[in-house]
């Protein structure tokens, strides 16, 4: 039998860092691979979904729904989003450092910038709300 260290609980800052630089892809098929990367790294570390950066507060699905101005997707793929949420769904409930729930800039951002593919947004929204409020049910 192998024990877990307390070192090997902790969930690592890799997941954070690949969601919070989607926004540096500057083509859809650069934006594809860098998402396809996010949910391989979800379904490989789920724990990493459960990091929260010291300095902004934010989790990866904080920048996973943020809508970001330069890329050719104008927000990414439900699956991706349906990942985060099923491998942490308190994730859904953090603030971070502005006060900001990942359903908060998810409808911020995406209400000022959605021009294309507003049902793929408008769908990511309606997960986010739907699984925010069998949350706080219990």
């Amino acid at each position: 039998m192998t024990l877990l260290t307390i070192k090997d609980e902790q969930p690592s800052s890799i997941l954070h860092e690949l969601a919070r630089n989607i926004k540096n892809a500057t083509t859809s098929k650069q934006a594809a691979a860098r998402y396809n990367e996010i949910l391989q790294r979800i379904t490989t570390n789920p724990r990493d979904t459960r990091y929260q950066c010291p300095t902004d507060g934010s989790t990866a699905l904080h920048w996973i729904v943020v809508v970001h101005h330069n890329q050719n997707i104008t927000s990414p793929p439900l699956a991706i989003v349906q990942a985060a949420i099923d491998a942490y769904p308190v994730s859904l409930t953090i603030k971070d450092s502005n006060g900001s729930s990942p359903c908060d800039l998810a409808t911020f951002n995406g209400a000022k910038t959605v021009r294309k593919n507003k049902a793929q947004y408008d769908n990511m929204v309606s997960l986010l709300e739907e699984r925010k409020k069998e949350l706080v049910r219990g």
